[in-house]
Order: C-alpha cells, then sequence, then structure tokens
C-alpha cells in the first residue's frame, strides 16, 4: 500500500475531509437572488452606501442628485 492522500485543507493524512453544507432550498434561493437583483445596479449600490454612510441614515434628493453626477 502507498501513503494515505493528504487532506488538501489541512495537509495531514488523518485530518477529516470537510464536508460539504447543505444547499440553499429552492425558495431560499429564489428570494437571495430577488435580494441580489435589487442591488445589482451600480447606482442603486451607490444610493445605499449613500445612506449606510449618513449619520442618521437618511439623505436628500438633493444630496444624492449631487453625489451621483
Amino acid at each position: 500500500m502507498g501513503p494515505e492522500p493528504a487532506d488538501r485543507a489541512h495537509g495531514s493524512p488523518s485530518a477529516p475531509v470537510p464536508r460539504l453544507r447543505l444547499a440553499l432550498s429552492r425558495d431560499s434561493a429564489e428570494s437571495t437572488a430577488a435580494i441580489l437583483r435589487v442591488v445589482s445596479d451600480p447606482t442603486r449600490l451607490q444610493i445605499l452606501s449613500l445612506i449606510g454612510a449618513s449619520p442618521d441614515g437618511r439623505v436628500r434628493v438633493a444630496d444624492l442628485t449631487d453625489a451621483l453626477r
């Protein structure tokens, strides 16, 4: 017999092989995809970033217009 193959993650022949976690359910995958579609536009990401960076979580339309020019 030859040597045991080393576990890629740990480099040890006796280390357990990591198992995959359960995959998303179809419903979870669809709802996550819907959320990601909402923020997939660069302008939307900029708007969310501006709102998130404001001290009170609010931004005036005039401030958004200036920042997005």
